[in-house]
């Protein structure tokens, strides 16, 4: 019977699925960095800084 590690060592499986994941966490950082880029030109120029956590609800957009 065949080492499970040693299969994917040979057949690439192992660098095909971490290729994947930095693919997918590259795709991730452009997709936040183009959002705080937009949000940048949209409050250009302004004293506050761009804020990557969006804020929770208040009461009143609660209530809506």
């Amino acid at each position: 019977m065949a080492d499970t590690a040693s299969d994917e060592k040979h057949n690439g499986t192992s660098k095909t699925t971490a290729g994947a994941a930095a693919g997918q966490a590259a795709r991730e950082r452009a997709a936040r960095e183009q959002e705080l880029d937009e949000g940048l030109r949209g409050t250009f120029p302004g004293s506050d800084p761009v804020s990557v956590v969006q804020p929770a609800p208040s009461r009143e957009d609660a209530d809506d």
